[in-house]
This record gives C-alpha cells, structure tokens and sequence, in this order.
C-alpha cells in the first residue's frame, strides 16, 4: 500500500453521492422512520446494487418493511420499487406487526427479507422480484407467516417480551441462503428455522422446520439468537446471549437435521458460553461474519453499565478459540474516553485477513453520538494503524445530528459501506437514516 492510500484509508469516498454519504430522505411519510439494519453490496447477480433493509416505524400506522437498492455511485435505482425511487416500502398483510431483522439476495436477484412478529411468537418473511414488486410465487401471495410452535403449544418467551431485539441489535444476520435453494434463518428469542425455496417449513429439519435451542444449564427462554451462518461442512452455527443471573455471549451448532453437534466446543451439548468479569453485566453476540480459513467472528458488548466496551470473540469452526486472533482471548475496545460507550454493530474481514467494524462512540447524550469504523490487524491484538491517518479509526459525525453506524458490508473492491440512523437528545433514532461509504 503506497502512502498517499494510506493518508487516504478510513476517509469518506466522495466518488459515493459526492459528497461519500446519502441520505435516505425520500421514503413514504406514512411509513414512518426507517431503520436499515442490514446493507449488502451485490456486485455479479443480474441486479448489481447496493441493497438495504429493515423496518420502518410510524407512531400510528404501526411497522412496515422497507427495501432499498441504490447504484454504486450512491444515487437510487429507479427501476426498483413501485414508485421508481429504489425503494418498497409495505406492511405485512392481516395487521400482522413485524420488524424487519435482515435479508439475503437469491442468485436470480429476488430478494427474501425476515422480520420477527411484534407481540407474537413468529417469523415472517417476504420475497420480492428483482423491480420490487411481490413474488407471490413464495408463501401465500409473496408472504410466508412461521408461528413458533410446538406440540400445539407456542413456544416459551421470556416474560413480558414483545419479541423484538434490542435497538442495539442493530447488526443482525439472521438469514442465509443454501445452496439446495432453503432458507436458514434465526428466531431472535432462540429458534433456528428452515424453509423450503417457496416458504413452507421445511419438515425435515428437526421434523418441524424449527430448533428451539435450550442450554441444559439455563432456563428454557434464556437463549436469545442474533446470527446465523452455515459453516463449511454445512453443518449451522446460531450465536447470541444467555440471560442468567448475568448475560453470557454463545455460539450453539446444530447439524443439517436439526439435531445440536455435541462435538462442537469441549462440553459435549452443543454450547460455547463466554462469560464475562463480574463488574460488567455480562457480554452478548449481537452479529456474526465470517473470517478466513472457516473462523467465526462474533461481535458485540460486554454491556458494562454505564460505558460499555465494543467486543470480538474469534473462533474456530469447532467452536474451539482461534488462538491467531488475540491469543483465543476476546478483543474489549472502548475508544477515547473512558466515559464514552463504544458500540460494535457490524464487522467483516477483508481478503488479507484484517477486520473492519462499524459501530458508534457516545454517551448518554444521544445527540453527541458519532458513527466509528475501525480496522484490526489480522491477529486482532490491535488497530491497523494503517487506517484512519495513523490512529486506527475513524468518526463521523451526521450534519445536522448524532448518530451511530447499524451495520457495514465491503464491496468487492475492498471499500467500506456503512449503514447509520440519526440520534437526538431525546432518545434514538428518527427521520432518516443515512449510507455511507469510505475507501480501504
């Protein structure tokens, strides 16, 4: 790397939008704001594009789904939605509420979205054709409508839970697709799910279409599942939190018949827990990538109140610790102040091995929050200084208020896109969220 792409690593790129960031300012009033909880870079399928989703909320017309797909020079497809702005923007039929958790592009450029129910027990799902439109082809009418349950019985919640994660939870990776043509996907109050390529369940997993993951030294509600992925061998790793009498990070994998992999980790059920230092309340998994040689990386936070610490746990495709990333040891980063939160909302590993996140740097003070994107050296001890002028990282501040970053993706050509929604002084994220993009 010359040093003027030094110099230039980690700044906005202004070929993006012109001025390296776009702001989503153009979706259905009626629809309410927008949160993009997952953006995608398809460069090789017959739609390239840069596509985003997740819901949108309106005080009084309830949740609604929202995709978008703009061009790689930050403008909005015109050729994609009903009212040619690159967006659709619908709710889910029969008043069902759903909040839209993340979405895969299938190889014929339809694009499969999963959102869990808002006061129900269920996962559901729409499939859109490559212009936006409806599949109905897929489910009933375009719509597959999974209740979670089993024996007849709905499946044990925690109390007082209206199903949906946490805000923070931002960085979501719920959805995967097979190459058979099913649909993997994850239930955030820990159920794995399989459909079949149009919809349905698919019956031979587990012979429901469903795994409802239990720790055996947990209660049964406490698994809470914010990322799924296939390894290579097929077989499926799920990653999230156990709530105990703290919160603990977990990996669980289970085989291609819905039956826990024993061999995975070294406790012989199925389980990888990571327990946190008594001070903090606990860690947490809130999104999932991939790293070379079939790793996992988990991302998320050891929830320390009141200033919580961004936090990398590296593992083998075993469950095993990947002792080349930071010893087998998780990576707890809390940048410039100690009285400042740093949040992990989304990471993936460029091709020489190095891990790029995406997250925010505040305070309680909504308002004063700023969106970070950061760069690990491959071994995860600590930050390319080869990024970010020599610091490592890098802040962005919105124009007109705070906000943070709720997930990144990389093109193809190593340049970092980055998701964000406004924060005010009176709570999160309004209005309309912004995309971002910086060069590598």
């Amino acid at each position: 790397m010359t040093t003027q792409e030094n110099l230039l690593a980690g700044t906005l790129d202004l070929t993006f939008n012109e001025i390296g960031m776009l702001t989503i300012d153009y979706g259905d009033p009626e629809m309410g704001s927008i949160y993009i909880r997952q953006i995608k870079a398809e460069e090789m399928g017959p739609n390239p594009g840069i596509y985003f989703a997740g819901p949108a909320h309106h005080f009084l017309n309830g949740d609604s789904i929202t995709v978008g797909r703009l061009h790689f020079d930050g403008t909005p497809d015109t050729s994609f939605g009903p009212t040619e702005n690159g967006l659709v923007q619908l709710q889910f039929p029969k008043g069902i509420a759903a909040s839209v958790t993340s979405f895969a592009i299938q190889s014929d450029g339809n694009i499969i979205i999963e959102a869990i129910g808002t006061g129900q027990p269920m996962s559901c799902f729409a499939r859109f054709k490559p212009n936006g439109s409806l599949d109905s082809d897929f489910g009933q009418d375009g719509f597959a409508i999974i209740p979670l349950q089993g024996n007849g019985k709905t499946l044990p919640l925690p109390e007082g839970s209206d199903t949906a994660p946490r805000h923070s939870a931002g960085g979501l990776m719920g959805l995967e697709l097979l190459p058979d043509g099913k649909i993997l996907a994850c239930h955030y109050h820990g159920v794995i799910l399989r459909l079949t390529p149009d919809g349905a369940l698919d019956k031979s997993f587990n012979k429901t279409g469903f795994l409802k993951v239990v720790h055996p030294g947990y209660a049964a509600d406490a698994g809470l599942l914010n990322g799924i992925l296939r390894r290579d061998d097929g077989k499926y790793v799920a990653a999230g939190t156990l709530e105990g009498n703290q919160y603990d990070a977990m990996f669980v994998c289970c085989d291609t018949a819905g039956e826990l992999d024993k061999s995975f980790g070294s406790n012989g059920n199925g389980f990888v827990v990571i327990k946190g230092t008594p001070e903090p309340r606990g860690l947490g998994i809130e999104r999932l990538a991939r790293q070379p040689n079939g790793r996992i990386l988990g991302i998320g936070a050891d929830y320390a109140y009141p200033y919580e610490s961004g936090l990398l746990i590296s593992r083998e495709p075993d469950g095993k610790p990947n002792i080349q990333f930071n010893r087998g040891e998780p990576v707890y980063t809390r940048l410039a102040d100690e009285k400042m939160r740093t949040l992990w909302m989304g990471a993936a590993s460029q091709k020489d091995g190095k891990t790029v996140v995406a997250g925010g740097l505040g305070s309680f003070r909504f308002n004063d929050y700023v969106i970070v994107v950061a760069r690990f050296n491959a071994d995860g001890k600590e930050m390319d200084k080869t990024f970010g002028n020599g610091q490592g990282w890098v802040k962005t501040r919105l124009p007109t208020e705070g906000g943070y970053a709720t997930n990144m993706t990389l093109q193809d050509d190593g340049k970092i896109l980055v998701c964000a929604v406004p924060t005010t002084i009176s709570g999160f994220e309004h209005r309309n969220p912004t995309i971002l993009r910086y060069l590598s």
